[in-house]
């Protein structure tokens, strides 16, 4: 569960030039499922049955997971309730230590194109 659900997507790269063009829509669409690939991956490394496929009870289900970053349920509620810049960059700081916690439950695997991959970023145009 946890690997499939570390490839973002090509949408994610675009997030710096949706911002840009104020392109809410995409924007928080691309955000969505960029949170729900982390919720996903939160499941798997706790070991976590998924009751609802739309991760339903989100709060409820953080609460009760222990492999997780620190504030996560308060950090993935401010994603979408700060302003657009700070909610990206919240949620791109949650992927990373999401990622750090990936590695460290599973260190004999190589995460590193996955990474890569999530943190690259297209231009802004």
């Amino acid at each position: 569960m946890v690997k499939g659900y570390l490839d973002f997507g090509n949408r994610w790269n675009n997030r710096e030039a949706l911002l840009q063009r104020e392109d809410w829509l995409m924007l928080y669409k691309v955000m969505v499922a960029a949170q729900e690939n982390l919720m996903a991956i939160l499941f798997g490394l706790n070991k976590h049955y998924v009751h609802h496929p739309a991760f339903k009870w989100q709060a409820h289900s953080l609460r009760s997971m222990t492999v997780v970053p620190i504030n996560v349920e308060e950090r993935m509620r401010a994603v979408f309730l700060k302003h657009p810049v700070q909610g990206l960059k919240e949620l791109e700081s949650l992927m990373d230590e999401v990622f750090q916690l990936v590695e460290e439950q599973f260190p004999e695997h190589d995460f590193s194109a996955f990474i890569r991959q999530s943190t690259f970023l297209r231009s802004r145009s």
